[in-house]
């Protein structure tokens, strides 16, 4: 097995693996005697590289496997820190294949290559507005980079999102920043953080009930209501009461205000009543005058 010829004296061997080989030499008068020899084949498969990219302006260190003690030679040099090592680094600013002869300590060698293919880093930005509502403060992102493709959000509460423009609420008094990751389409990638503090509910709003109320049509104090945003019209309730501390008027969240009318629309009388407004679990109570 392995051998161009088995009946001469210097036959050529290619043996796969570690095989022992036998000779019977017969001379003219039919005397014969043997010998024996091992031929060690030293198999040396280097590992083929995965091509791979590098961010422009930073370095990415290049890995071969090779036995202990193997030598190494890549080529070309350009941009490699050394090219006698099994992991030298390269900063190269444009795609190259390095090609990299792995050689043992029995002479034998193989041959590898990868590409590397240079990138521009994108650059991560962004804008957001804040509104607060009744559960917290409301973001609403714009995603400013530039030369990315796919974006990681992190709102520093477990939450991420993937969206371009996303939108997330912040609760009221956890503070914390937001991170954008921006990728580019071979995964070079830019940060960018924000820091936020969403504060608590009572930042936002000044609760200042009318202390009057006439409801008499011309426009001048006709409900006794507050005037908050759309966002936080849920979390508001209203309780007026007279003087007797029965109940006449509650919004039961609505914020649509009292108009001087009992809840079956009957007209209360002048004089002074007293309110509970409710915002979110902050409480505001007082009186106010009723004069139509």
């Amino acid at each position: 097995t392995g051998l161009s010829n088995v009946t001469i004296a210097n036959p050529m061997a290619f043996p796969s693996g570690t095989t022992t080989y036998i000779v019977v030499g017969t001379d003219a008068n039919g005397c014969n005697n043997s010998d024996s020899v091992v031929v060690t084949v030293n198999q040396l498969n280097v590992p083929d590289l995965s091509d791979t990219i590098i961010c422009i302006g930073e370095a990415l260190q290049l890995t071969v496997s090779g036995p202990t003690g193997a030598t190494y030679n890549w080529s070309p040099s350009t941009d490699l820190s050394d090219t006698t090592i099994a992991n030298p680094i390269t900063t190269t600013q444009v795609t190259i294949t390095y090609t990299v002869i792995v050689t043992d300590t029995n002479g034998c060698s193989d041959t590898t290559s990868i590409l590397v293919t240079a990138e521009s880093k994108p650059t991560a930005d962004f804008t957001m507005s804040t509104l607060p509502n009744c559960v917290g403060l409301a973001a609403e992102f714009t995603n400013l980079s530039i030369g990315a493709s796919t974006y990681l959000w992190d709102f520093g509460d477990g939450t991420q999102s993937t969206d371009v423009n996303p939108s997330h609420v912040f609760i009221y008094g956890n503070s914390t920043s937001v991170i954008l990751i921006s990728y580019s389409a071979g995964s070079c990638s830019d940060t960018a953080t924000t820091p936020i503090s969403p504060g608590i509910f009572d930042d936002y709003f000044s609760i200042v009930p009318p202390t009057v109320l006439t409801p008499n049509g011309d426009g001048m104090n006709d409900l006794f209501k507050m005037d908050f945003p759309p966002e936080v019209v849920g979390c508001v309730d209203i309780q007026v009461f007279n003087r007797w501390g029965m109940k006449v008027f509650e919004s039961n969240g609505l914020n649509s205000g009292w108009d001087g009318r009992t809840t079956a629309g009957a007209e209360v009388p002048d004089g002074t009543y007293f309110y509970i407004i409710d915002v979110n679990g902050t409480l505001k109570k007082g009186s106010l005058t009723l004069m139509r």
